[in-house]
């Protein structure tokens, strides 16, 4: 009986090896590049920014008395301080870059 263990475990340790087993290249393959940045397609020249404000302009905004216009959005976004509609003043942490 212990012979048969034995066996199935050296069996099974042979195929578990061929299955999980890698490739170590030798020092005659070619060369891999490993950096991160070669050939990269993914931007570098990256921008924040908001593409969804409402304004005054909005008629969902406007039915709840936001009556901000265009240039105090701008103003906002480039990181000024605004009175908002209902009196506080405002600020972005960080300007928009667009």
């Amino acid at each position: 009986m212990k012979k048969r263990t034995l066996a199935a475990s050296l069996a099974f340790l042979i195929v578990a090896n061929s299955v999980f087993a890698t490739d170590v290249p030798s020092t005659g393959d070619k060369k891999t590049d490993y950096s991160p940045y070669t050939n990269n397609n993914f931007p570098q020249n990256v921008y924040f920014g908001d593409t969804h404000l409402h304004t005054s302009f909005s008629t969902d905004a406007g039915i709840v008395g936001n009556m901000v216009g265009l240039d105090v959005a701008y103003r906002f976004a480039r990181g000024e301080v605004i009175t908002q509609s209902h009196g506080l003043k405002a600020k972005l942490q960080r300007p928009l870059d667009f």
